[in-house]
């Protein structure tokens, strides 16, 4: 396995140079509806900052250089690669693989869950570590928070504003994903980390092999309208769809413009999944 140390930092990383477009749409059409602005208000006063200054200090552990330093130092790394300062990082107690990331836009905190800590290695920490960071330097994290916080309330509001969350935050994993990639540098090893989500062991994700994995279940989403009328229920893509967006930028200029010296990319004009996936 490489070390994450020798990834490469961008000379300079915009938005513009990765971030998923129908993502940006989706964001500027939701912060339009004056339904939403209300309840960011309420959702900063009454959750957002007394949880950040609160219940994390109480229930989990802050990352720092003397607490579990070598993750400290791989913090740091991901945000220099993205271009953002870098934010808290909580451990916690929690037996469900999870990493979510808190905050109001401007204080922001990354929760990672102590048993998906333990299944993955640097790079797909990394992996990890990127994708809500990419949240984070998109400006993702106050309305995907309120979106829940109101579902934690059992609040109602409208049908339209909850199909347009939603539609929204499925394109807004996209581009976590995408700087999550930038951030690890290893398709293969994204690739594996998202398939630890997909069965819930490393262990077992080691033994898949990917292409198999993303030639049969996606034919099978293809030609299963149930199965993709379920997913728009979802705040997420289905993990096999996540996956071929990712295998998509991966094979894109707009990724390999990221960096302009490397030179040993596989062929563009490949229509199979002909890389390194191991």
């Amino acid at each position: 396995m490489k070390n994450i140390e020798d990834n490469v930092v961008p000379l300079s990383l915009d938005l513009d140079d990765y971030e998923y477009l129908p993502d940006r749409q989706a964001l500027n059409k939701l912060k339009k509806m004056k339904e939403l602005q209300f309840i960011t208000r309420e959702y900063i006063r009454e959750f957002a900052e007394p949880f950040i200054n609160g219940q994390l200090n109480g229930t989990g552990v802050k990352v720092s250089r003397r607490q579990l330093p070598k993750f400290h130092q791989l913090i740091e790394k991901v945000a220099a690669i993205l271009h953002i300062f870098p934010p808290q990082v909580f451990i916690c107690n929690d037996p469900y693989l999870n990493a979510s990331t808190f905050g109001t836009g401007e204080q922001n905190v990354i929760v990672i869950s102590h048993s998906l800590f333990e299944q993955l290695n640097d790079c797909q920490l990394s992996f990890i570590l990127g994708h809500e960071m990419g949240h984070i330097k998109s400006q993702h994290v106050l309305y995907a928070n309120m979106y829940r916080y109101l579902q934690n309330r059992q609040r109602r509001f409208s049908a339209s504003l909850q199909k347009a969350i939603l539609d929204w935050e499925r394109k807004s994993e996209i581009t976590a994903d995408r700087a999550g990639l930038i951030a690890c540098q290893d398709i293969n090893e994204a690739c594996r980390c998202l398939l630890v989500f997909a069965c819930g062991s490393k262990r077992l994700a080691d033994e898949i092999d990917i292409e198999e994995y993303l030639e049969n279940q996606l034919l099978s989403l293809d030609f299963n309208p149930v199965g993709q009328i379920a997913e728009t229920l979802y705040s997420h893509h289905y993990i096999p769809v996540r996956m071929r967006q990712l295998l998509d930028f991966y094979y894109s200029e707009q990724f390999r413009n990221l960096w302009p010296n490397k030179r040993d990319w596989p062929d563009l004009s490949s229509s199979e999944l002909e890389i390194e996936l191991k």
